[in-house]
């Protein structure tokens, strides 16, 4: 159990005998965590780091996991991917949650690597009607990033610990950023302004 301040795993105790998730039984297991606080006692892994902020009062942190929190929503990276690399510009992707200051969660970020390889000729209006068809509100990506290519490991997953950190940050990225401004009805492309604004929480994400 954590002190006040300290952020740790959200637990939930279930019966090990009433509980089932998945109907893969190894799936299920995954999620579970056997003898915590005393011997026998079971609880399922949520997958949210929270924060005790006392006054029997948690505050959500982040969402573990291939998995991010955005809108009080749960999005899988792997659902978005899925949808994105359907666009016929996009040859390969990678999403992920980045924090935007004074917003709850992380919002969506997709690196891409296109057909032409920039973001010069890329169909955004296009790219935003294909995401929206088949995805829910909050799991539309709000950046855009577009790379030459996407760093991968020896079993060819992409690497995505480094896009995280960088975010949209764009003192640390020199690549081409465009964002899905709240009230715009097209990604614009990041500059130094928009950028400085969405730090200080000009924009309502």
């Amino acid at each position: 159990k954590v002190e006040k301040g300290e952020a740790g795993l959200l637990l939930g105790q279930v019966d090990p005998n009433l509980f089932y998730n998945y109907t893969d039984k190894k799936a299920d297991e995954k999620k579970i965590f056997r003898n915590v606080f005393v011997e026998g006692d079971t609880y399922m892994n949520t997958g949210d780091l929270l924060r005790e902020i006392g006054y029997s009062h948690a505050q959500f942190v982040d969402r573990l996991g291939d998995t991010f929190r955005w809108k009080g929503e749960n999005v899988s990276t792997e659902e978005v991917e899925s949808v994105v690399n359907l666009f016929e510009q996009v040859d390969v992707c990678s999403v992920y949650g980045v924090q935007i200051p004074n917003t709850e969660g992380r919002a969506g970020m997709v690196s891409i690597v296109a057909n032409s390889h920039s973001g010069k000729d890329f169909n955004f209006n296009g790219f935003l009607q294909h995401v929206q068809k088949y995805l829910p509100e909050y799991a539309l990506p709000k950046f855009i990033r577009f790379k030459k290519s996407l760093d991968t490991t020896a079993t060819l997953k992409i690497q995505k610990g480094d896009l995280k950190k960088q975010g949209f940050d764009i003192n640390k990225v020199k690549d081409s950023i465009y964002v899905l401004l709240p009230g715009v009805s097209n990604y614009t492309q990041l500059t130094n302004e928009n950028y400085e604004k969405i730090l200080n929480a000009g924009y309502n994400f």
